[in-house]
């Protein structure tokens, strides 16, 4: 005979509770939640967009349709409030569905559901953004453990005044700690920046959560079902708006790797999985599970550096053990009231224990702010141009001028490049004109000024890679400037601490009250797939979209599989194409190297098909959060002698995003007089608009066959800059 021991009955009920679903749930959603952050570190941009998201939502609406058509009709369903009777709930006995209503009117909960989708979506998106713009992962990652803190206190203060506060404050307490110490080892930046991370995890969150308590009578499924379907919706919305043409849907599509394709069905399963934590334990215990799985995951990505293994080890100890704690206790309620239904376990009155691991749970907290905002670890420190950027940004070759009243392009970088050393008054007379506009300016060039003495030695960041010209054979025609890409490698490798890179020669006139109207954020180049950017000289929309209006784009190379060089005639008839020295041929090694992504980015472009781009590059906008990205790809460029007016159009379309523009520069290019403002005004009073133009001239040949500098130009160009201020209707600062 069997004694039918309390001991017994306790070990029985523990093992039933561990064995249940809920808590299997719980035990293994980290383990998940680490595999998708470590598919997510191989995947592309592409996976980052939102009809990526979208095909989630739409699997997570397929599974929560499946699930409520061929529910069984004993499965329990519903979370029970504090106090009701859990024992069949957990043990798994359950109460039949007939004797609950379980074909809810939408009028009841559908508006909670839906802004709860709409919240995630929202969240998706600023997540997403954070990546674009060059925000490390772990830094988010750090961002999203605060959640936890929001979700507390909306769960225990705001919202449903729960039992248990003090010892969930110290849990939450310790997983932050441990997050924060962790983090150190691996990221420098404050996640205090990022505070809409966090809000819009906690947002969703709470919203999942107090959608199922305030309708405990309605099965889960038909409230995820809603919330899938409005973030769907949300993230289709967001697709449109940040104008993903079909042609981008299809070549993302297309483009898609084997790991962003493995992203889409984990980040289903991961939500799906966060959705039934919140449902069975709440938002808080899905928040600290989710910072356990971060956790765990840097732990098994970075300890083999070891600069951050103790910061990693013990950071990770402590997330460890808080999550052991909570889970701890939340196990203990579950045996608890399968022993004793309806009593449920209260917190012991405030003990000297309590307190002591409450003032042990701040010194943490305290210590990991610290090792967060004061990293030690080697890893953690700033790359160089951030170290940089610390200490403000390097000076450039324009000394700062008193009393400036324009600052539009205060953190933007001119890079006015020289192909031959041409300076003299050309650049004595541009930064006179310019310096005004642009107090970040460096002048690029072959060669020092070193016959204009010490004083103006500096004045030229010398850069004279195959810098050398022969004109002699129009076969092989060396123009000094077919490298000059070289020089915005160089000055953008150089100045790494810049909003933006503006990048035109020497003798390209800049419309300054024009190009204040693009967009910082934004390329710029007179692509054939650019946007007009509205200009009220050119009056309506209709007028402004016109391209009757503008002058020509870019060229669109010929198909690049076929052999261009044969039959080539020269780059006068033919451009440069075809040319064998610098021409596709060449060019192509580079373009293979590049990132499968991007080749596919470049494709959507042409439905499919590949070209390149060519043209003038006589003005060009960089910004400075797609600095690296431009640099990787044009430096495989670099390694071949692919021709600029090739390379660098083609790269800016090879880099940019599938979810953004490029701006259309009103861009001229001329080889007839007259080379100056004249020129401007001609087009002005013909319809046209004139953002840039080269060829402008700084001087002209005099009679004597002597090419001098003009120092009227100065005062005619400030002159146009005004007139074209008052056609904008803006104002610029009077010298």
């Amino acid at each position: 005979m069997v004694l039918d021991s309390p001991w017994s009955r306790s070990t029985t009920n523990a093992t039933r509770v561990l064995r249940s679903r809920p808590v299997q749930l719980l035990l293994l959603y980290p383990c998940l939640r680490a595999l998708e952050l470590a598919v997510e570190s191989h995947v592309s941009a592409l996976s980052r967009t939102p009809i990526s998201h979208a095909l989630s939502e739409i699997l997570k609406g397929v599974y929560a349709f499946l699930t409520l058509r061929y529910r069984r009709p004993g499965t329990p369903y519903r979370r029970p409030h504090y106090g009701q009777e859990e024992e069949e709930y957990f043990i798994g006995a359950g109460e039949h569905a007939a004797t609950r209503r379980v074909m809810p009117s939408a009028r009841s909960y559908w508006p909670f559901a839906v802004c709860a989708g709409l919240f995630w979506a929202v969240h998706v998106h600023l997540y997403t953004k954070a990546l674009d713009l060059n925000a490390s992962p772990t830094t988010l990652q750090v961002a999203v453990a605060f959640a936890t803190v929001l979700v507390f206190m909306g769960q225990y203060v705001l919202l449903f005044n729960k039992p248990g506060f003090n010892a969930s404050a110290q849990v939450v307490a310790l997983q932050i700690a441990g997050v924060l110490i962790a983090g150190s080892s691996l990221t420098s930046t404050p996640s205090i920046a990022l505070l809409a991370i966090p809000a819009s995890t906690a947002l969703t969150m709470l919203s999942y959560e107090l959608t199922y308590q305030t309708h405990p009578d309605i099965l889960p499924n038909y409230i995820n079902l809603v919330s899938f379907i409005s973030a769907t919706v949300m993230h289709i919305a967001i697709s449109v708006y940040t104008r993903v043409v079909p042609s981008d849907i299809v070549g993302h599509i297309i483009g898609m790797s084997a790991w962003d394709i493995i992203i889409i069905p984990l980040r289903t399963a991961s939500g799906i999985w966060a959705l039934s934590i919140i449902f069975e334990f709440g938002s808080l215990s899905e928040g600290i599970f989710r910072s356990l799985s971060f956790i765990s995951f840097a732990f098994g990505s970075y300890t083999l550096f070891v600069e951050a293994w103790v910061g990693l080890v013990f950071g990770t100890c402590l997330n460890a053990w808080a999550g052991f704690t909570y889970l701890v206790g939340e196990i203990g309620l579950r045996i608890d009231d399968t022993e004793s239904p309806g009593l449920r376990r209260r917190p012991e009155p405030g003990a000297p224990n309590h307190r002591r691991r409450a003032f042990a749970a701040a010194i943490a907290l305290a210590m990991a702010a610290i090792c967060f905002l004061f990293p030690l670890s080697d890893l953690a420190s700033k790359p160089l141009s951030d170290a940089q950027c610390a200490n403000g940004r390097r000076a450039a070759s324009v000394p700062a001028l008193p009393n400036r009243r324009y600052h539009h392009f205060d953190d933007i970088l001119l890079v006015v490049f020289f192909s031959h050393a041409r300076y003299d008054v050309n650049l004595d007379h541009y930064r006179e004109v310019y310096a005004e506009y642009f107090p970040n300016m460096v002048f690029v060039g072959p060669k020092t000024r070193e016959d204009a003495g010490f004083r103006h030695s500096y004045d030229v960041l010398v850069d004279s890679y195959q810098a050398d010209e022969d004109l002699r054979d129009d076969k092989n025609f060396k123009m000094a400037g077919r490298m000059a890409h070289h020089m915005l490698y160089t000055a953008m490798q150089e100045y790494p601490c810049y909003d933006g890179y503006l990048w035109a020669p020497f003798d390209t006139f800049l419309n300054i009250p024009r190009l204040e109207q693009f967009d910082l954020n934004t390329f710029w180049y007179h692509s054939p797939f650019a946007k007009y950017v509205p200009n009220k000289a050119l009056g309506n929309d209709e007028e402004n979209q016109n391209p009757k209006r503008h002058p020509s784009p870019a060229r669109i190379s010929p198909d690049i599989s076929l052999n261009l060089t044969d039959g080539w005639r020269g780059w006068g008839p033919d451009w440069w194409w075809g040319d064998p020295h610098v021409g596709v041929a060449e060019c192509m090694p580079a373009f293979l190297r590049t990132p499968e992504e991007q080749r596919l980015r470049l494709s959507a472009y042409f439905e499919g098909d590949t070209r390149f781009i060519g043209g003038s590059v006589d003005t060009l906008y960089i910004p400075g959060r797609h600095r690296e990205r431009l640099l990787n790809t044009l430096g495989l460029f670099l390694e071949t002698n692919c021709f600029l007016e090739i390379a660098l159009p083609t790269v800016l379309h090879l880099i940019v995003p599938l979810d953004e523009d490029i701006l259309y520069v009103d861009h001229h290019w001329i080889w007839y007089p007259p080379f100056n403002g004249d020129f401007v005004r001609q087009q002005w009073h013909e319809g046209f608009e004139v953002d840039t133009f080269h060829t402008f001239h700084w001087g002209d040949v005099q009679e004597d066959g002597v090419w001098r500098g003009d120092p009227n130009l100065v005062e005619d160009t400030r002159d146009l800059l005004r007139h074209s201020a008052a056609r904008q209707e803006t104002i610029l600062p009077r010298w």
